[in-house]
């Protein structure tokens, strides 16, 4: 383990948006999800999720590709990530169609990307919703102790694992479907 960053981004944007994951996959390169914003992580816009990989145990790095596309995911919080043979990596997160985690609209969804190529010049991702019900209708913080009460209701710890042919399987907080208004956390 070294602590030697591998990656700052451009001026005026921030990788502080929480959660920044690892997954090696059956050749044992590294690959690195996150979500990097522009401006400071009290007034984020345009958040996007990035994908790094390393084929060399995290000596060297591939520059960040981003991941999601598309009008619903003008906004995204929370990559998780899994890989499996070598060069494909599953990721998801939650995206919306606001420009920051913090304004309306509060349209929450899951999404879903695959690249079967992380190590190309250009890596390709297939993109899909994991489920077309909206999860969670408020912001979504990731300031820590700094967040605003109601803004960390999601468990933001759902996870993505592969089953034994190779499948994603997501197991994500639901706070918004079969939960009733007076006693709704999040459903799992």
């Amino acid at each position: 383990w070294t602590d030697t960053p591998i990656y700052t981004g451009p001026a005026g944007t921030s990788v502080q948006n929480a959660f920044p994951i690892l997954a090696v996959d059956r050749g044992g390169n590294v690959h690195l999800v996150f979500t990097q914003s522009s401006g400071p992580i009290t007034a984020r816009t345009n958040a996007h999720v990035f994908l790094m990989s390393s084929a060399d145990q995290g000596a060297t790095w591939t520059a960040p590709v981003r991941v999601d596309s598309g009008a619903n995911t003008n906004s995204t919080v929370m990559p998780y990530i899994v890989a499996g043979s070598p060069g494909v990596v599953d990721i998801t997160w939650y995206g919306s169609s606001s420009t920051s985690p913090d304004s309306a609209p509060f349209d929450w969804h899951v999404f879903f990307a695959q690249t079967t190529n992380a190590f190309a010049a250009s890596p390709t991702f297939t993109q899909v919703l994991v489920s077309p019900t909206q999860v969670h209708d408020a912001a979504i913080c990731s300031a820590g102790g700094g967040c605003a009460a109601g803004t960390r209701d999601m468990l933001e710890y759902y996870s993505v694992t592969l089953d034994n042919d190779g499948i994603a399987n997501i197991g994500f907080p639901d706070g918004m479907n079969n939960c009733p208004t007076a006693t709704c956390k999040s459903n799992a």
